[in-house]
């Protein structure tokens, strides 16, 4: 990531072999150009990861609560996913050039406002920070439709962060003869994945599955098929691409907008009581369920909270 702030622009895909995650870094230019600008190096960098994680975590619990109107159950949803990847990739993978939290950051941010320019421009930075960004995006618009809104101008506006990503891309490519790295992706991975599928879908969203699995059922007892399809849709599409790529969990970390969805959709039909129920369930189950990281068929381990404590806690001096 040093490498690549130090020489933008560059094309990491001949600069570093073919397959390894440091090819795949040349279209992700926010945070080596934010690291440029603000001449950042280890330290800042490990600063600015921290920071993301930080504020991803305070945008799971606004959002939650503006979706809500319940503080106890934005509570319970970002503690379900503090405990899973989503809400521990900025804390964990920290060796340089992994962008998920930032990117997950911009896609929250483009949830958590009204204005259609500031939602297409959060989009297009978050495509330009890492490309599974824009597949996450694409939540926004069910989002939307399920929360009541009927207009045109939020979806013509992520539809133009689409295109505008899509049309700087092809000319930088073209101008500067920047490659393509494809290496670690497409069927042959995907042969091996075929034994970690179900828990590689877990590891997305710990127990925050349980809120979109329960969205995604109300809609079909309400009647409500298209948007059940679209949403079904979405979420095929993420878990597609998460196994035809090498590392699993972080492609699955994208489905963390698919929450905001299902509770904009529960506020419909649940009370209050038994939304936090069901999140209060999700927590607990992220916080007593192992972290798991799926790396092609390598099952990675990471401590569930309470044993994590009990670590601290043995070990202090």
């Amino acid at each position: 990531m040093l490498f690549q702030a130090d020489h933008l622009p560059c094309d990491m895909g001949r600069m570093f072999p073919p397959g390894s995650h440091e090819s795949k870094l040349t279209f992700r230019l926010t945070v080596p150009v934010i690291a440029r600008v603000l001449h950042l190096r280890e330290t800042g960098l490990l600063i600015l990861y921290g920071i993301a994680g930080i504020a991803l975590l305070y945008l799971v619990l606004s959002a939650s609560q503006k979706i809500t109107g319940s503080r106890r159950t934005a509570l319970f949803i970002c503690l379900a996913i503090a405990c899973a990847w989503p809400g521990e990739t900025s804390f964990h993978e920290l060796y340089g050039g992994v962008y998920d939290g930032i990117a997950l950051c911009f896609v929250l941010l483009a949830f958590s406002t009204e204005s259609a320019l500031l939602a297409g421009t959060w989009v297009f930075l978050g495509g330009w920070t890492e490309e599974r960004a824009l597949i996450a995006s694409a939540f926004l618009v069910l989002f939307w439709f399920s929360s009541g809104y009927r207009g045109w101008t939020r979806p013509l506006a992520l539809l133009v962060a689409w295109a505008g990503y899509i049309v700087v891309r092809f000319i930088l490519a073209q101008s500067l003869s920047l490659s393509v790295a494809t290496g670690n992706v497409g069927l042959q991975v995907l042969q091996t994945h075929f034994a970690v599928i179900p828990i590689g879908v877990w590891t997305g969203l710990g127990g925050a599955w349980i809120i979109v699995v329960w969205g995604l059922v109300t809609l079909f007892r309400r009647g409500a098929y298209w948007i059940a399809a679209g949403f079904c849709g979405l979420l095929g599409v993420t878990i597609a691409a998460a196994f035809l790529v090498i590392d699993v969990t972080r492609t699955m970390a994208y489905c963390l907008p698919a929450v905001f969805v299902a509770l904009s959709v529960l506020m419909r039909s649940e009370s209050t009581r038994q939304l936090e129920k069901l999140a209060k369930i999700s927590a607990v189950a992220s916080v007593l369920a192992p972290t798991f990281f799926v790396l092609g068929n390598t099952v990675l381990y990471l401590y569930p909270l309470p044993l994590d404590i009990t670590r601290w806690v043995w070990h202090s001096p």
